[in-house]
């Protein structure tokens, strides 16, 4: 038998953690006490961990601290949330920390959870010099730590550097770049602490957080493509509308959970509103140009309501005036909703270059049997819901490339071979 004993392979990975002792002042309400504290660091939190006196225990929500650490940096935050006590001591979320002096700040330095890039790129936005490390940590192994411990392992590190840094500025900055990584990895990306100087930590007060996470990458991996898709993206987000904005950040969303959820009903759920939402921006709320199915639908609401009211006069108790009045408002908003749903889908897919063909009477049965019953109507096969999730995904996918005006490969699949199409190629139905 072989001899195991060498063999040291990590299964998840481990949670790294920093941690600071110091002593100072807990003020909250009008009390205010010295005590030695401990603060626990990882990627995304900071927690607090000091003794106090039992009849101070209820008063410390919402408290503040000021001290300093045993290497001489000054420290403060707030105590938010998350309390433990057990007799006297307390364990707490301590958020809007800051650990150090805050300076000229020349570089920032981050650590993103939920993406793990292979390789280290860097690219110029504005003034700054955006850098990522290369992921210490591999794909599989963050889904193994994900899947058994349910823990979100550190990805790779993002350094930004210019000749002054404004802490707000760079965390926005962040931001953008967590929510263009999203639709990208199909992963709700988030950020912690700001390194600055690699001196001062920061835990800021606009935290970002994330809770599904596929784990992928929905373009070719490459140094090249990696920095021009979030280099265009970050230009784009400052002259695109809210729509178009909101509309990256809904996919981002949807991808991640489709990916990430486990159940196909899920997924198709999430998937079929958020193509239907892109329609909306081109179909006026008068969708229906043909004027006499117009007034057929107001006939029709006419019709409706003049029974009701008959109704109404021939049982009067029946029902409140307050109901009565909601029973005649709900008539006066009925509208063919399949005949809007298709416009929505078909206009999109029309205005944004899309030859390919989609099943919308399908994609319309999946729709209401999933709104109705949370279930794959009979008839579908697995396979066939499989590769309607798949082929939305991709519509909504390259949709954020059309919108950020990136140019790339795209990662896709045929016969079970990774393939790499052009977005027009997807658009015209090929995968190649």
């Amino acid at each position: 038998m072989q001899d195991t004993d060498s063999i040291n392979c990590p299964i998840i990975k481990d949670v790294p953690t920093t941690v600071f002792r110091g002593k100072g002042s807990f003020l909250y309400n009008d009390k205010n006490e010295e005590s030695s504290f401990q603060i626990t660091c990882t990627a995304s939190q900071a927690y607090i961990s000091f003794y106090t006196s039992l009849h101070m225990l209820e008063s410390f929500k919402g408290g503040t601290l000021e001290g300093n650490l045993e290497d001489g940096r000054t420290c403060k935050g707030y105590l938010t949330g998350d309390y433990n006590r057990e007799n006297s001591l307390i364990v707490s979320n301590c958020s809007e920390l800051i650990i150090g002096e805050l300076q000229t700040i020349k570089t920032i330095a981050t650590v993103l959870l939920g993406v793990y890039f292979p390789y280290k790129f860097s690219f110029q936005y504005k003034d700054y010099e955006i850098a990522f490390s290369k992921s210490s940590t591999s794909p599989e192994m963050a889904h193994r730590s994900k899947r058994i411990s349910g823990t979100v392992s550190e990805g790779n590190v993002v350094t930004i550097s210019s000749n002054e840094l404004d802490i707000d500025g760079v965390n926005d900055l962040l931001w953008d770049i967590c929510l263009l990584l999203r639709p990208l990895t199909a992963s709700e990306v988030y950020f912690g602490y700001l390194k600055c100087n690699n001196q001062t930590l920061i835990y800021h007060k606009k935290r970002m957080l994330g809770k599904f996470f596929g784990m992928q990458s929905n373009i070719l991996e490459s140094t090249r493509q990696y920095p021009d898709y979030l280099r265009k993206g970050l230009q784009k987000l400052e002259s695109i509308d809210e729509f178009d904005k909101i509309s990256i950040i809904d996919i981002g969303h949807v991808l991640s959970t489709s990916a990430a959820c486990g159940l196909l009903e899920t997924g198709l759920m999430v998937l079929i509103p958020a193509l239907e939402r892109l329609g909306q921006k081109e179909i006026p709320v008068s969708y229906n140009s043909d004027s006499s199915s117009v007034v057929d639908l107001q006939q029709f609401r006419k019709f409706l309501k003049d029974h009701a009211n008959i109704y109404f006069e021939e049982q009067p108790n029946t029902f409140s005036e307050l109901q009565k009045d909601a029973f005649c408002k709900s008539i006066l908003r009925i509208n063919p909703w399949d005949t809007a749903f298709v416009k929505k889908i078909q206009t999109h897919l029309i205005q944004n270059g899309w030859t390919v063909e989609l099943d919308l009477d399908k994609v319309k049965e999946l729709r209401n049997s999933l709104a109705h019953t949370g279930m794959i109507p009979k008839g579908f096969s697995m396979e066939e819901a499989y590769n309607f999730q798949k082929q939305l995904e991709i519509f909504l996918f390259v949709h954020v490339l059309d919108l950020i005006e990136f140019e790339g490969r795209i990662s896709s699949t045929k016969d079970g071979w990774a393939v790499f199409p052009r977005k027009d190629e997807l658009k015209e139905g090929k995968n190649e």
